[in-house]
Formats: structure tokens, C-alpha cells, sequence
């Protein structure tokens, strides 16, 4: 299944081992909370029947630490060039605006943060920004100040998408289905044939349903 001792689960291990005969060393390979080196002593017969069952969950464990190492690559290289950007012209919104978005794609929410307030300073109601607040909060766990940054946005714009989705997923998470389905609503009013929406609004019926009866 991929997990070994003191190693814990790695596909890229499993994956470097199939493709080794008796007598190979591998190169340095990562895991989660290590680093290490094997080398094949032995090796039992190929079993197919067994390798094909295990080749799609090793394929997705795979392509799933490629994919998130590149895109932690791409963020750090994107925050760089931003604050290239910064140095030479420091009063620049747009470019303070993604790099607190790129500090919370990159976990570090309180640096986001700072740069939040810094730019409400500049343009209070910015949506954008105040978006990435609520955002901020959800992560940090502050749910009901997030909804209600939601709401006084889509006071101001009710017509603001990504806010009612949010809005509505947040509700949908804490089991308000009432709340959650109105603002689906709304948003399949402007989008009847969402299929992501319509989607949702089906999950939430059925859940609905299910604890009524």
C-alpha cells in the first residue's frame, strides 16, 4: 500500500521501487518528514495482477506531489517578482493586492492580513480586498465576521459573484441549508444552467430531505 516504517505513506518510494532490480540504489528520495536512500537486496517476481491494482492510486499520489510542489514553486516565484515590483514603486494597489492574496495562498495569512488593512486604508470598500479579509478569517476560523463582510458587500453589490458563492458555501458548511439555498438561488437566477451550481442545490435538497425524515 505504500507505507513503510518510519517512512510513513510515499508514493514516490513505491513508485522508484517498482522500477529497481537487485543490486540498485536509488537516488535521495523525500517523503513527508524525511529524507532517505534505499537499495534493492532482493526482489520478489513481478506480481501484474497486483501492480495494476495499485497503479491508479499510486498514479494520483504521483501527480498530486508534483502538482502541489509546482504550484508552491509558482507561488514563492510570483511573490518575489511582486515585491521586485513594490521596491521600486511601493504605493502600487494592484501589486499590494496580489501579494496579500499570494501570502494567503501561501499560508501565511498574518502577512496577508497586514497588507489587507494597509490597502482598506487606501480604498476602504474595495471588494477585492474585503473579499480576501473574509477569506482570511474563514481560514483563521472567524466564520461569522467573514459572512457578515459577505453581506455588507453584496449590500453595496449584489451583484458581486464570488461573495454570494462564499456566502453560500459557508452556510451550506454550518448546516444552514435555508440560507444556503437562497443565496443559490440568486446566484442560478443570472446562471440557471450552472451545472456546478444546480449541483449544489441538489446536494442540498437531498441532505434537507434526509434530515426531515
Amino acid at each position: 500500500g505504500g507505507t513503510f516504517t518510519t517512512i510513513g505513506k510515499s508514493g514516490e518510494l513505491t513508485g522508484t521501487l517498482l522500477a529497481m532490480t537487485t543490486g540498485d540504489v536509488s537516488p535521495v528520495l523525500t517523503t513527508f518528514n524525511t529524507a532517505c536512500m534505499v537499495k534493492m537486496t532482493s526482489k520478489d517476481e513481478f506480481d501484474e495482477g497486483a501492480y495494476d491494482e495499485a497503479f491508479a492510486d499510486l498514479k494520483t499520489q504521483l501527480n498530486n506531489t508534483k502538482s502541489s510542489r509546482g504550484y508552491g514553486n509558482w507561488l514563492r516565484a510570483a511573490k518575489e517578482n511582486i515585491e521586485k515590483a513594490l521596491e521600486q514603486n511601493p504605493t502600487l494597489f494592484p501589486a499590494k493586492f496580489n501579494l496579500a492574496a499570494t501570502e494567503s495562498r501561501l499560508g501565511n495569512v498574518d502577512e496577508s492580513n497586514v497588507l489587507v488593512e494597509e490597502l482598506l486604508i487606501l480604498s476602504p470598500q474595495h471588494s477585492e480586498t474585503l473579499m480576501l479579509k473574509a477569506f482570511n478569517m474563514t481560514k483563521q476560523g472567524y466564520v461569522e465576521p467573514a459572512k457578515q463582510i459577505y453581506l455588507d458587500i453584496l449590500t453595496l453589490d449584489p451583484s458581486n459573484v464570488g461573495s454570494r458563492e462564499r456566502l453560500s458555501s459557508l452556510y451550506q458548511q454550518q448546516g444552514d441549508t435555508k440560507n444556503a439555498l437562497y443565496h443559490l438561488d440568486l446566484l442560478l437566477k443570472d446562471n440557471f444552467d450552472n451545472a456546478e451550481y444546480l449541483l449544489r442545490k441538489a446536494s442540498l435538497l437531498i441532505n434537507s430531505k434526509q434530515r426531515a425524515e
